[in-house]
């Protein structure tokens, strides 16, 4: 699998993730019930899969490969994309605190909430769009067969430092579990099946 496949199959991961949050933002927002524990269970998994993770192999081998192949880090890419992770990060720093918030009864923070979830899926659709869209196929030309395979090696051992296969399939049971809670948020292209395919991929 390549670095920029890898990669991809995470984003339809995560893809996944925001339509749920985008739903429980409706709900919050239309006064429907909703499920804190639902919302820390996202989180957990946004910090430990995407941020620990998936951005670990963007920040410290992707990108870096990226600028020492020739492509620059002041065009609409790698600067931008790495700025969008830390405001990923502010986001998610707000949903933390409002869910909090929300747990003993604060309706402002519930308003706070709706508005970190969307937020957030809105810069992650845009982010994931744009690496997808124009800093991936800069990739493909920049990049050698043993640069990717280098990169390929790197990713591996990310994924074995920090999450490890048994956190892999907590995550796939936790996906499932939310996919079987939330079943008229909008589709996406990404299924389970090829989610377990992605956890336990080499």
């Amino acid at each position: 699998m390549s670095p920029t496949e890898n990669l991809k199959r995470e984003h339809e991961a995560i893809s996944e993730v925001l339509n749920i949050m985008s739903r429980i933002a409706d709900d919050i927002k239309a006064k429907r019930v909703f499920y804190t524990t639902d919302i820390d269970s996202i989180v957990d998994f946004l910090i430990v899969f995407w941020y620990n993770c998936h951005n670990q192999k963007e920040e410290q081998v992707f990108y870096p490969a990226l600028v020492k192949a020739g492509i620059q880090t002041d065009d609409e890419s790698i600067g931008d994309i790495t700025h969008e992770h830390s405001m990923g990060r502010i986001y998610i720093r707000e949903m933390c605190y409002s869910i909090e918030n929300c747990k003993i009864g604060n309706s402002f923070s519930c308003e706070r909430l709706v508005d970190s979830l969307n937020n957030y899926v809105n810069l992650l659709r845009f982010h994931i769009q744009k690496e997808e869209e124009v800093l991936f196929p800069k990739a493909g030309n920049a990049l050698t067969e043993e640069n990717l395979r280098e990169i390929s090696n790197q990713f591996e051992v990310i994924e074995e430092q920090t999450i490890g296969h048994s956190v892999h399939e907590h995550y796939f049971e936790l996906l499932k579990q939310l996919k079987g809670q939330y079943t008229d948020v909008l589709p996406t292209v990404y299924k389970l099946e090829y989610a377990k395919e992605l956890f336990y991929a080499s």
